[in-house]
């Protein structure tokens, strides 16, 4: 079956921003201007803010519980300082350097650009002061939300990683779970992960090369009891922004139902998923029996849904839900096409995940926010290593490690020019 005629784009060239509609583009961006495309001037105005008034306070009262000892003062961090310390962190993941000690990262016989940046004293004050949101006002937020102290960075990340990039036609929803084992509110433990304790993020991505395209903070059980039909919610959410596109998204087997296929048909969207055994629509013939031949398919098609089952061995069954496919066809591997086009586009959000933890900026922290940043300075460094990659393509890059290159001339692009 034909995918739906949706093209890849990326909007990789310099923004011109109108009073409405999405950015437009007028020539190619350098790494530095692609990463701010994603982190962008507001964001960082927001930390810079934020940040110097939390230093400032702190400061003041120290001065003031000590008038015999000479009084501290603290210098105002700048966009462009700012900027710079996100190139020394994005630098520490290129180099798998994250872990090291701040002392050694400073050393003569380390990378010469954390030197050549910024001192080591001011590095540890502003990674101590980082702060993005206001702490006056963060009670009453969290009353509402318990990720306030990240929520509007994170909302304008998303939206920026929406902005500068269409997505093919094959999307992919799952989880990543942030590893973090510090105290918050909402720490998930997923035995399954090689993290195992961490934050929770649904996310859809495209399913060709990983790119995020939104994420959402899951923040623990409502107050109001355990949420049902948590899956279906969360395909919901995700997929809002891509109706009437076309585009297919595959998912496991905890976003997969029928109810949530026809309703994503009626947005003319697609969905190819696993399915839970236990639903009540499956039919007899379609679960697991011994008496079933191995490598035997049973198809069923009711109102444009497809759903087969599989016998990979003895006595078991992998049975898939699709909007997308409406045949019986059998791919040349003697597997159900459905089968095939799932294994193909499944990884997207799990790749997106092996991505971020190959190059991590993650810092050993106790303050959750802190560590979320890491993981948001992770995915915006990731979107603009895509798009720019994509934009670029005859750059004579090293295939082994291109990522690694792209995120160093981004981190040296980063540090501010004498």
């Amino acid at each position: 079956m034909k995918e739906p005629n949706v093209s890849r784009q990326v909007l990789g060239q310099n923004i011109i921003r109108e009073r409405s509609g999405p950015a437009r583009c007028t020539e190619m961006l350098s790494i530095e201007q692609t990463f701010k495309c994603f982190m962008n001037v507001e964001m960082a105005d927001i930390i810079m803010r934020h940040t110097n008034k939390l230093a400032k306070e702190t400061y003041n009262a120290y001065n003031n519980a000590h008038p015999n000892t000479t009084p501290k003062s603290w210098t105002p961090v700048s966009i462009t300082e700012l900027y710079a310390f996100f190139g020394i962190l994005i630098m520490t993941g290129a180099n798998h350097s994250n872990g090291e000690h701040v002392l050694d990262l400073w050393s003569v016989k380390n990378y010469s650009l954390y030197r050549a940046t910024t001192g080591v004293n001011r590095f540890c004050s502003i990674l101590r002061f980082l702060r993005f949101d206001d702490k006056n006002t963060r009670a009453r937020c969290l009353l509402t939300d318990k990720a306030a102290p990240i929520s509007e960075l994170w909302t304008m990340m998303n939206n920026n990683l929406a902005a500068h990039y269409k997505p093919s036609s094959c999307l992919t929803i799952d989880e990543q779970l942030f590893p973090y084992r510090g105290r918050t509110r909402f720490t998930q433990y997923i035995p399954s992960k090689p993290a195992k304790y961490g934050v929770k993020v649904w996310w859809i991505c495209d399913a060709t090369n990983a790119y995020p395209l939104h994420g959402q903070i899951y923040t623990g059980q409502a107050e109001t009891g355990r949420e049902t039909n948590q899956g279906e919610r969360v395909v919901k959410d995700l997929s809002t922004k891509y109706q009437g596109s076309g585009r297919n998204i595959t998912m496991d087997n905890f976003f997969t139902t029928l109810p949530v296929a026809e309703l994503l048909l009626t947005w003319k969207l697609t969905i190819v998923g696993t399915l839970r055994k236990n639903k009540s629509y499956i039919p007899q013939e379609m679960k697991q029996n011994k008496n079933r031949i191995i490598g035997s398919t049973t198809f069923g098609f009711k109102n444009n849904v497809t759903m087969c089952s599989y016998v990979p061995k003895k006595n078991k069954a992998v049975i898939l839900l699709s909007t997308m496919h409406n045949d019986a066809e059998i791919a040349d591997s003697g597997k159900p096409e459905i089968i095939e086009y799932y294994n193909r586009t499944k990884g997207g959000v799990d790749r997106m995940d092996q991505m971020f933890a190959e190059y991590p900026t993650q810092r050993q922290t106790k303050r959750w926010p802190l560590a979320m940043f890491f993981n948001m300075l992770d995915i915006t460094a990731l979107a603009a290593y895509i798009v720019y990659d994509l934009n670029n393509p005859m750059l004579p890059w090293r295939t082994n490690n291109k990522r690694k290159q792209i995120l160093r001339s981004l981190a040296e692009a980063l540090k501010p020019v004498p």
